[in-house]
């Protein structure tokens, strides 16, 4: 406000400089002089008018100016603004009694060049208002502060109150086939206006109800034109308060309305929004975010009431729409010192899969090279991960600004990297570098899920480490949510403390270190006949073909184990499991980085097979040794291909078997030959 009195003192000095020498100098020549002087003097610009001028003093001292050109002194040769034609008009009666009441303010074919060079320097910096102009502004009493965490009652306008300001009114503005131009030659990006038309009546500072309807086309650099439409209706303004009545704005993929009103230090505004981003930042020649499905920001759909009192701000009620993703918050931000956010967040459902990009299916491929009885050799990491891996080194952190936010959530339906929990609760604090899951607590495929994990990225401590406890989780739901080809059922429990460094996921998984431990109960594998491929075995070995058929899937008892991961490799270091009929333990590794299962699990008979075929009758011998069982391959091949009894497993129980025979012959004939 302050500006604009400036401004319009300025002009009311020109102009009434100009009244008090209308009587004696009434020739165009020395008015067009005496005019552009003042200009000169009191903005530090040269003025130029090269087309007619007129004046008038009473009733309204007016002036109409035709063949406008504005430059700055650095550099005189080129327009910073022209105008076709300009009128104003003051009315004299109030101007006497130190308020300005402008009948019209009139540009025709306005243009305004804003231009910043390479160097950062742009060429309005050296447009000033001078101090004899700064000195005619009356100077307003200050405003008594308020009470902290107390919002200012409103007040009726005082007319004495409002009268020691000078009230300010224009009773028409009209701006027809105005430009305004930007380059930033540091930047390399060009804003411009054009076709704009601006119209207004009544403007006031006395709280009197006024409307305004602006109309544009914007282009950004060598992107299409678009239309940029605002409209307001019963704005108001005055010395006690600001309301911005209802507006409304049009423009690239942007439908926005709503309502705003500040008095003394309190505030409040709703807002609406509905939004194609893309669209947007199109028009605007930005690039789309990499961290978001692009698809979510073609519908965006935002609805927020907010109040203020001096620096903290409460969010009465938000509701943010992104495609089929819903979310409600509520709460409140205090800006006194550091900011300080608190948020309430509820949602129907949050899929962070729809929220990610979607990552190529050839990242998510195996290695395909690797031979299928030997293990992978460590993939070297993708283009995409060592371009991030280069941002993120790349990426500056003394930069950033710091707040702290905390969040209270409650999702009905929570899904990530294919899973999915529901009536989840959580609460997390997060900083600029921090983000801290303080805890999770969801009901998952029949069972629970608590949890705990800190992202950090503070430089030289970039990282993960995650706590969770699962209890009582479907393990078929849990093997199919995690893309995984093999059918299962029965229940896990599973805790892990799991950590890792790095700044993005793939550096995570080649880090990753900690314990997991599981046990699983009735467990049921699908396709997977351990029977069936045991009694292969042993009816090779007892030369006998097989008759009848065999289960095609493995039932468990129990299954526990203890995986220990470092550097993305998880070494089993115990595995044991009951079937009927056999025992089963197991050694080996798991690579995330690859994909990929190398173990060999060790099987001891513990049953008589012979019933479920004849040619897999065994002999005490063959229920005394143990039996290999080789298991490997990619998460996304078959598991029916994993697990089985190769050529060499089979040859070394052969042997074994065979060498047991023959010392058993020798000991016999020992025993005869010398009674021992």
């Amino acid at each position: 406000m302050k500006k604009l009195l400036i401004i319009l003192t300025s002009i009311v000095v020109l102009v009434v400089g100009a009244g008090l020498f209308i009587s004696s100098q009434l020739d165009e020549a020395r008015l067009r002089t005496l005019i552009t002087e003042m200009v000169n003097e009191q903005l530090n610009v040269e003025l130029r008018i090269n087309g007619p001028l007129a004046l008038s003093i009473f009733p309204t001292i007016g002036a109409s100016l035709e063949g406008i050109h504005l430059s700055t002194p650095d550099n005189p040769d080129r327009d910073l603004a022209t105008a076709d034609t300009m009128r104003i008009g003051l009315r004299a009666g109030p101007l006497l009694q130190g308020n300005i009441e402008v009948e019209e303010i009139v540009l025709q074919n306005f243009s305004l060049e804003l231009e910043r060079d390479v160097g950062g320097h742009a060429n309005w910096e050296g447009i000033a208002i001078s101090s004899e102009a700064l000195e005619t502004l009356p100077d307003a009493e200050p405003a008594a502060p308020n009470e902290p965490n107390e919002p200012s009652e409103p007040e009726p306008v005082n007319q004495t109150t409002a009268n020691s300001t000078p009230s300010v009114a224009i009773e028409q503005v009209l701006i027809k086939n105005g430009r305004v131009s930007f380059k930033d030659l540091h930047a390399k990006t060009h804003y411009e206006l054009s076709d704009m038309s601006l119209e207004t009546a009544n403007i006031n500072t006395n709280g009197i109800p006024f409307n305004l309807a602006f109309t544009s086309v914007l282009k950004v650099n060598q992107q299409p034109a678009h239309a940029l439409a605002f409209t307001g209706e019963k704005l108001s303004v005055s010395a006690q308060q600001i309301d911005a009545g209802n507006w409304s704005i049009q423009g690239p993929g942007v439908n926005a309305t709503g309502r705003a009103r500040a008095q003394g230090n309190t505030a409040s505004a709703t807002f609406s929004m509905q939004a194609n981003l893309i669209e947007l930042l199109t028009a605007l020649d930005q690039p789309l975010p990499d961290g978001v499905n692009q698809d979510l920001l073609a519908d965006v759909d935002w609805n927020i009431a907010l109040s203020s009192v001096g620096d903290n701000i409460t969010f009465d009620a938000s509701t943010l729409r992104l495609a089929s993703t819903e979310i409600n918050m509520s709460g409140n931000a205090d800006f006194s010192d550091i900011p300080i956010l608190n948020l309430n967040i509820s949602s129907p459902l949050i899929d962070i899969d729809t929220l990610l990009p979607n990552a190529d299916d050839d990242d998510n491929q195996p290695d395909s090279s690797a031979e299928s009885d030997a293990a992978a050799p460590a993939k070297p990491a993708s283009t995409s991960a060592a371009k991030s891996t280069s941002a993120a080194q790349q990426r500056p952190q003394a930069s950033q600004s710091p707040f702290k936010a905390t969040v209270t959530a409650s999702i009905d339906r929570l899904r990530a990297s294919g899973y999915e929990v529901s009536d989840a609760g959580m609460h997390l604090i997060a900083t600029p570098q921090r983000l801290n899951l303080r805890s999770l607590n969801a009901a998952m495929y029949g069972g629970t899920l608590e949890a705990n994990a800190i992202i950090d990225q503070q430089p030289g401590k970039a990282g993960f480490s995650a706590n969770a406890t699962l209890d009582g989780v479907d393990v078929g739901q849990l093997l199919v949510a995690g893309g995984q080809t093999i059918e299962a059922a029965g229940t896990v429990n599973a805790n892990l403390d799991l950590d890792a460094v790095g700044d993005d996921p793939n550096q995570w998984i080649n880090s990753l270190k900690g314990p997991v431990n599981f046990s699983m109960r009735q467990l049921e594998l699908k396709d997977i006949g351990a029977e069936k491929l045991l009694c292969t075995a042993l009816a090779a070995l007892n030369q006998e073909p097989l008759t009848q058929t065999f289960p095609e899937n493995t039932s468990f008892k129990d299954v526990d184990a203890q995986l220990m991961f470092n550097n993305g490799t998880a070494t089993i270091n115990t595995l044991d499991a009951e079937i009927p009929n056999l025992r089963v333990r197991g050694d080996g590794t798991v690579s995330l980085a690859n994909s990929r299962l190398d173990t060999v699990f060790t099987a001891n008979i513990t049953g008589d097979l012979e019933e479920l075929d004849p040619a897999c009758r065994v002999t005490r011998k063959m229920q005394s040794i143990d039996w290999p069982i080789t298991c490997k391959g990619g998460f996304h091949e078959d598991p029916s291909e994993w697990c089985r009894i190769t050529k060499d497993d089979l040859t070394l129980i052969t042997t074994k078997l065979m060498s047991d025979k023959v010392i058993n012959k020798v000991e016999g004939k020992l025993k005869k030959l010398f009674g021992f």
